[in-house]
């Protein structure tokens, strides 16, 4: 009798175990499946969403924390990010829109990404061609003297006879002292590189005083299908509001409609700011609005990536 009831005894202490097991088990289960739904509502929050394009991209949010990582100056941003291009085993081709002196194009082909320029202004135009030439030659770099926009045409631009960095060369501006009006090509994007059957992808770059947004829409078929995990835009919402009221909230409505996440570069970590301060876009119009009311001309460089 008595082995009986030690032996009941014995199963009744396992069963108990058991059932304390189960309860801690399943109290561990609903603890991890809170905080999963937790991170599952932070990522829906930051739309920190994984690229879904080729596996030779990294996920564009784990850029964006390699960006913060860094401590990286906005200056550096377009540097860091083509150096990472560069690395990947089928690196992006860089489209330069608004190049300027051809500054970034000259960072991306010594890196070993190629790259397509576009700058409007034939005296920035013939300097490219004189300081880029050898990289014009061997075919690393194309440069288009003419302007990107929503359709391929041309288009009437005032130019400075002054300077040529053309904040104050905006169409329109014509009775400004030292402008003048000349015509020049314009490019939709899409025109030149969209194919329906593609695996190049490609990284756009505009900084184009007020015109993004047009750029932008000139490349909607590459964007839309997923071929530009990466975009760096100018904003300025002073030079915006010259081609309407509402194009600032346009311009990242059109990015947030199209999957991008974006990240003011002007607040990337400086001497005396911590990672913390790295900012996302979450709310454009306040965004716009902190902008505009910061004193002096207020404007950043964003750098919106594609994610899912």
């Amino acid at each position: 009798m008595l082995y009986y009831t030690s032996l009941i005894c014995l199963l009744l202490l396992v069963c108990c175990q058991a059932t304390v097991t189960l309860r801690n088990e399943s109290a561990v289960i609903a603890d991890l499946t809170s905080e999963v739904e937790e991170l599952k509502a932070q990522l829906r929050v930051e739309k920190s969403r994984q690229l879904s394009m080729s596996g030779h991209h990294t996920p564009s949010h784990i850029v964006l924390g390699l960006l913060r990582l860094w401590g990286i100056t906005p200056q550096s941003a377009v540097e860091k990010l083509i150096q990472h291009l560069a690395k990947s085993p089928s690196p992006a081709v860089l489209i330069d829109v608004g190049a300027h002196l051809g500054q970034e194009a000259l960072l991306a082909v010594k890196s070993g990404v190629v790259v397509n320029s576009f700058e409007p202004d034939p005296r920035n135009c013939k300097k490219i061609e004189g300081t880029h030439a050898s990289y014009l030659a061997n075919g690393m770099m194309v440069l288009r003297c003419g302007a990107a926009s929503s359709k391929s045409g041309q288009m009437k631009m005032s130019i400075n006879d002054e300077h040529s960095d053309c904040v104050g060369c905006l169409a329109g501006n014509k009775n400004v002292h030292g402008v003048k009006e000349i015509t020049v090509p314009v490019y939709a994007i899409d025109d030149i590189f969209f194919k329906e059957v593609s695996a190049q992808t490609y990284v756009i770059k505009t900084d184009t005083q007020g015109f993004e947004l047009s750029v932008l829409e000139g490349a909607n078929k590459l964007i839309s299908k997923g071929l530009v995990p990466h975009i760096i835009v100018e904003f300025d919402p002073h030079l915006l509001d010259k081609q309407g009221p509402e194009t600032a909230v346009q311009l990242l409505r059109f990015l947030d409609t199209h999957g991008y996440m974006c990240m003011d570069l002007s607040w990337l970590p400086e001497k005396g700011k911590t990672k913390d301060q790295t900012s996302l876009i979450l709310n454009n119009r306040d965004f716009i609005a902190a902008l505009r009311a910061h004193e002096g001309w207020a404007f950043t460089d964003l750098l919106c990536s594609y994610v899912k």
